[in-house]
């Protein structure tokens, strides 16, 4: 139960990028240059053009994944049940024990929703400059 609370509580917390970031209207790519029907998608769903948002999803979905990379790190460096092939590769995760799988575990399921969150926050901010940048280019052709 414990483990579930905790996983509820980080994807609660996940998705400033997805939730305080919004992308253009919908079919501004599929407008003509009519300056008008662009202006009035931009004042009926005005959009963010600013990457603050998706700041702490990247700081806190690269804690997570720092988590999981230092294990494995760690387990390549300290287990002695890897093995050392003559190409200088070294295979097995027969030495992780309960706590490091549980550290790795937690690492990815933080990571996970929040560095998606920041993907996808980026691709609505993007999305939204292209909008503004074909809105400011019809209304100097007119």
């Amino acid at each position: 139960m414990k483990k579930i609370l905790m996983l509820a509580t980080v994807l609660t917390l996940s998705g400033c990028g997805i939730a305080f970031v919004n992308g253009p209207p919908s079919g501004w790519r599929e407008s003509q240059d009519d300056s008008d029907a662009l202006r009035g998608m931009a004042v009926m769903q005005p959009c963010s053009t600013g990457k603050f948002p998706i700041i702490g999803d990247v700081i806190i979905g690269g804690f997570g994944a720092g988590l999981v990379i230092a294990e494995l790190y760690n387990q390549t460096q300290h287990d002695p049940g890897f093995v050392t092939y003559p190409d200088g590769t070294r295979h097995s995760l027969s030495g992780w024990g309960e706590t490091e799988k549980a550290v790795a575990g937690f690492g990815a399921a933080l990571a996970a929703p929040y560095l998606l969150s920041a993907v996808l926050g980026n691709r609505k901010v993007n999305d939204c400059k292209a909008f503004h940048e074909k809105l400011q280019e019809s209304l100097t052709l007119n």
